[in-house]
């Protein structure tokens, strides 16, 4: 495979050198297979880096051909859970409360939160502490610091939050047969006054997407400025491109893309 070319390797257990590939009802960790893509599905994709003995953690959900509009609705909110998420990133928060911004986002349109899997410290080791839960009312510990660094990566359900595995006692699916998607960056708390803080913001997101020139879009699409300040203080998630190339414009500038 193109990873294996490219110095990719299993990371045990998962038996792929390829990035989780979850499709549709596929929550997380699905493994990829020679089932084809079809359209109106939606693709999430796991990408792990490790460099300088650092590990890096990132994914994204994507559409395959044209989406239909429930398929928008719980992609975009899936992003939106993780902006709202890292929006309340700082030192001296409560990372128990991630939970509570993330649920209430998510239940806004009535989607539900996976509870099985959480965010993590990531760093020398690709997972340690602290646990970074992402539903509400949950009982981790820890209060965010400088220097701190983890992913926060919320799995939002169309139906219920409740997840099972298949027999590959890996791949994790939705119990109901509905669709699940996620976003994920890894993060770096600073303090907003000190020198490595960009823009005087709490938090650097070390995985995002940066986009280079004033029409990035390259058609002429003109976003306003509360948007522009938005992706570049996260970057751009791909899915935003898409709907733009398919004339989807309307589902991009919402007020819930915007920073608060």
């Amino acid at each position: 495979t193109w990873s294996t070319c490219s110095s990719g390797f299993p990371c045990d257990p998962f038996p792929s050198s390829v990035p989780d590939r979850s499709i549709n009802e596929v929550i997380c960790h699905g493994i990829p297979d020679m089932r084809p893509l079809e359209d109106g599905d939606i693709l999430n994709l796991d990408i792990t880096t490790y460099h300088n003995d650092f590990h890096g953690d990132v994914n994204e959900t994507v559409f395959v051909g044209k989406p239909d509009e429930r398929s928008i609705r719980l992609v975009k909110n899936a992003y939106n859970c993780l902006a709202k998420a890292m929006d309340a990133v700082r030192p001296g928060v409560k990372y128990r409360d991630m939970g509570d911004v993330i649920t209430k986002q998510a239940n806004s349109e009535g989607f539900s939160v996976v509870r099985t899997y959480s965010g993590h410290g990531v760093h020398h080791l690709f997972h340690g502490p602290p646990n970074v839960p992402h539903y509400a009312r949950n009982k981790a510990v820890g209060v965010m610091k400088p220097g701190h660094c983890f992913t926060i990566e919320p799995m939002i359900n169309e139906g219920t939050w409740r997840d099972e595995l298949w027999p590959d006692k890996w791949t994790a699916v939705t119990t109901d047969g509905l669709r699940s998607a996620q976003f994920e960056h890894t993060m770096l708390v600073v303090d907003p006054k000190g020198e490595n803080s960009s823009h005087g913001l709490p938090l650097e997101v070390l995985t995002k997407r940066v986009i280079k020139g004033e029409d990035s879009f390259g058609t002429g699409l003109s976003l306003p400025d509360e948007d522009l300040l938005h992706y570049e203080r996260y970057g751009r998630p791909y899915f935003v491109d898409q709907l733009h190339k398919l004339g989807l414009d309307n589902w991009i500038t919402t007020d819930e893309t915007k920073p608060r």
